[in-house]
């Protein structure tokens, strides 16, 4: 599924993302993963979209000591979920799955460059 630039056809070629899905009102509205990886069904999507919104709410309560919160990180066995806000709004958001091992620093870096470029 494609979208205005290709935003998870662009960030699913990088090093180690096994999946990629772009969110907007609890709909994955774009996409692209890897042959063979399990994506998820509508209904683990809501629960990942309200993993989210609970997280970002208690991280937003704590920014005026920590500092403003960029993105979430959960690990599991076999792969990480980076979840990151996107320009569109609180009801958006992007979330890539990962392959382990990999390189955090550098990967950020380019999501971050492929998010601004969206």
């Amino acid at each position: 599924m494609a979208g205005k630039n290709g935003l998870c056809e662009k960030i699913g070629e990088m090093r180690n993302v096994q999946a990629v899905f772009l969110v907007h009102d609890g709909s994955i509205v774009q996409w692209k993963a890897r042959r063979g990886v399990r994506t998820p069904s509508p209904e683990q999507m809501d629960n990942v979209v309200v993993q989210r919104h609970m997280i970002l709410a208690l991280a937003r309560a704590h920014e005026g000591f920590l500092g403003k919160f960029h993105y979430n990180l959960s690990r599991y066995d076999d792969s990480d979920i980076l979840l990151f806000d996107t320009p569109a709004g609180k009801k958006s958001m992007l979330m890539v799955m990962v392959k382990k091992p990999y390189e955090l620093d550098g990967l950020l870096h380019e999501i971050r460059g492929a998010l601004r470029d969206y």
